[in-house]
């Protein structure tokens, strides 16, 4: 189906979460599904209170449903080992949970 994850880089102070899912398995509901149970299990089961999320300008689907998680855009940014500029959303977990 995919895969979705939390992910910490060393040199970002949030960890952010990461979604990818083969072409049947998209617009489904499977994506939101999981990246809101783990966000849950982000504040509950590791005390987290923050997320970050990255994402190319062009992918309006994952624009949608971070949007559609409480993520709002935070500005651009570029990630270790990856020339390409990505949007940088963020959430507060206590606000959206």
């Amino acid at each position: 189906m995919g895969t979705c994850g939390l992910y910490h880089r060393e040199d970002r102070e949030d960890p952010d979460i990461g979604f990818a899912f083969l072409p049947n398995f998209i617009g489904k509901g499977y994506a939101f599904e999981a990246a809101q149970r783990l966000m849950v299990a982000a504040k509950e089961s590791y005390g987290l209170s923050d997320l970050s999320a990255y994402t190319l300008n062009t992918n309006l689907g994952s624009k949608k449903l971070l949007e559609g998680l409480g993520f709002s855009v935070n500005g651009l940014s570029r990630l270790p080992n990856n020339e390409e500029e990505l949007l940088h959303y963020f959430c507060t977990l206590t606000e959206v949970l």
